[in-house]
């Protein structure tokens, strides 16, 4: 029964958003959620499985250096974890709220029609 009271609004052409901006914001924010997981597996030494492959392997090719443990491999990998979320945060703001970053950092409040 709600799929088809769904399917009826979209043919419609009714939304259940208020306007354009608050479904760029949904959408942005699901894909805020999806990269932030990718971003803090590839933190993490246990974060994804192929970090641990890779462990492993470093540890089999050179076994006299155990240099690869939670501490190093968050040192090793902090400066890229920064720069990919710095630049996927751009990359989601220019996607979905166009390349105005000076209205982005405005703390005005707007004026109302009062």
């Amino acid at each position: 029964e709600c799929k088809i009271e769904s399917e009826e609004a979209a043919k419609e052409g009714v939304s259940k958003y208020k306007s354009e901006k608050d479904s760029n914001l949904c959408k942005g924010i699901c894909l805020c959620i999806a990269y932030s997981s990718t971003i803090g597996g590839l933190t993490t030494i246990t974060g994804t499985s192929t970090n641990l492959i890779f462990a492993e392997e470093f540890n089999m090719h050179y076994p006299k250096c155990r240099c690869i443990n939670f501490g190093s491999w968050f040192i090793l990998v902090f400066p890229m974890t920064v720069i990919i979320v710095v630049l996927s945060w751009v990359w989601l703001h220019v996607l979905y709220f166009g390349f105005n970053f000076s209205k982005t950092f405005e703390f005005r409040k707007g004026k109302s029609n009062r």
